[in-house]
């Protein structure tokens, strides 16, 4: 696992600080924290190597639920779930020949990644606008296919789609959060997550090729996937 960077940790606490300073009497309150439940869309950016085999922006949905860990705690417990995917239209050149008359077009290659995470979040104010951090750990999944149009000389078009890759890693991080209430229960929330994952198999993009039987031929390389994602939707509390 790569270790988190002395950069990002110092953000992390000079977000606490930042807080404590902005609202300093809110800590004083009482807490009465609830059972959360979020959700809305989110997109991930890929970092270091795993960006060299991206095309940048991953998009997708997700959402969380939490519960306090005990009565008027400032500590919530829970577990997350996103859906993301990525695609890359892949250049096939002339449309090289494959049997049977049939010759091949666009080409796209197609990585979801599931992620489920349990999260422990430390949220102690109690205002209309309720800033947090959180810890995340967990395991991603990440299926990665390959579509691929097939032209035949009479002008039908066949999509044909290959299971390429089935990987997993583990991942951890932390994230930062604000949630302003809108009406009583429900907040407006918005987050930054920080993501590491141990090492997986990706396609080298530059080495798929499609054979003239129709197959897409590749090669692996071993990469350690980071994200920085980003959320934005509702929640509700109750």
């Amino acid at each position: 696992m790569s270790a988190a960077e002395p950069k990002d940790i110092l953000l992390l606490v000079l977000f606490g600080l930042s807080m404590l300073i902005i609202q300093p009497g809110l800590l004083a309150q009482k807490p009465n924290h609830q059972i959360t439940i979020a959700g809305g869309v989110q997109s991930s950016i890929a970092l270091g190597q795993y960006s060299d085999q991206t095309d940048g922006t991953i998009f997708g949905f997700g959402g969380s639920f939490l519960v306090p860990t005990w009565r008027n705690s400032p500590f919530q417990i829970g577990f997350g779930y996103g859906w993301k995917q990525m695609r890359t239209d892949l250049e096939n050149g002339e449309a090289p020949k494959l049997h049977d008359g049939l010759s091949a077009g666009h080409h796209i290659l197609e990585t979801t990644r599931h992620t489920f995470d349990a999260l422990l979040r430390f949220n102690p104010f109690n205002g209309r606008v309720q800033p947090f951090v959180e810890g995340v750990g967990g395991w991603s999944y990440y299926p990665t296919k390959s579509i691929l149009d097939l032209h035949n000389t009479n002008g039908e078009v066949t999509e044909v789609e290959e299971q390429l890759l089935n990987e997993g890693s583990l991942n951890y991080g932390w994230g930062v959060g604000l949630q302003i209430r809108l009406v009583p229960h429900v907040f407006l929330e918005g987050k930054m997550q920080r993501i590491y994952a141990t090492e997986k198999k990706v396609i080298e993009r530059s080495s798929l090729n499609v054979e003239r039987d129709g197959s897409v031929n590749h090669d692996t390389l071993e990469v350690a996937p980071e994200f920085i994602t980003l959320m934005a939707g509702l929640t509700i509390k109750f």
